[in-house]
């Protein structure tokens, strides 16, 4: 647990806590944004409660730990507390098990989020590319009502599961991709609470094999990031999502070791 005095803790606690109230309409502008984070992400107790949202990636699906799991392999005595709300189910209604998991969230009052595969359904799914915008601006309304630190995946390329694990109707024209991942980050952009996660590069990278974690590659030469469904991440994948999120969005310092270490701890 991350020793402070109590003073200290209370009053950065609070003013994370406070964060997280339902926000008003609309983001701060561009020029307020980059002081704001700065001051935001640099909280002693940005660590203090961390909440986990979104879809089968961060629930793990079909392996033994779930990202919350990660969180606490990869920050160790610095998060106090964790809210491990992935869910595998959440592709079948975005919309309500979206909602739920914000409200679990809100409940939690945590002092920092990780979306990193919230808005993926909401981009995903049996649509027509027409919809998809309107359809995702409802998944970032839901997190727009989380004020605290946010970390937000981007809109990845699946193709590759098209036939494993998706079809084909299931997944936007590489046209739509592009325009839902520009939409993700310029909302978070707008947001001074928001980190956006190139979740798209990312993925891009691991699938040609040049992926890395705290800048190293990963990984390792024996692993797999990927299962062979093309679309869940293996241990080591998760790992590598998780650390290169944090990195993003500056707080690779707060990793406790590097990716292997990690990786051990986890397992």
């Amino acid at each position: 647990m991350l020793s402070r005095t109590a003073l200290s803790l209370v009053l950065a606690g609070a003013a994370l806590v406070a964060a997280c109230a339902p926000r008003a309409e609309g983001g701060a502008s561009t020029a307020d944004a980059v002081p704001a984070k700065r001051a935001l992400w640099q909280e002693p107790s940005l660590f203090e409660r961390v909440a986990v949202i979104g879809a089968s990636a961060s629930a793990g699906f079909g392996l033994e730990v779930r990202l919350g799991g990660v969180v606490e392999a990869a920050l160790g005595e610095r998060v106090v507390e964790v809210l491990d709300a992935g869910d595998s189910f959440f592709f079948t209604s975005p919309v309500s098990r979206g909602q739920a998991a914000v409200e679990q969230a809100l409940a939690f009052e945590p002092t920092l989020v990780l979306a990193l595969d919230f808005p993926f359904w909401f981009a995903y799914g049996d649509r027509p590319d027409g919809a998809r915008g309107a359809s995702l601006e409802r998944g970032l309304a839901q997190l727009d009502r989380l004020k605290c630190p946010m970390i937000v995946g981007g809109i990845p390329d699946m193709a590759d599961a098209v036939g494993i694990m998706l079809t084909r109707e299931q997944v936007p024209s590489e046209e739509a991709q592009l325009e839902l991942d520009a939409k993700v980050r310029a909302w978070a952009e707008e947001r001074d609470t928001v980190a956006f996660f190139d979740l798209r590069r990312g993925h891009a990278q691991t699938v040609d094999g040049e992926a890395t974690a705290l800048g190293v590659p990963w990984p390792p030469d024996d692993e797999d990031a990927l299962q062979g469904d093309e679309l869940h991440p293996t241990d080591a994948g998760l790992v590598g999502l998780l650390l290169n999120a944090l990195d993003q969005a500056g707080l690779a310092g707060a990793v406790q070791g590097d990716a292997a270490a990690v990786l051990e701890r986890l397992r």
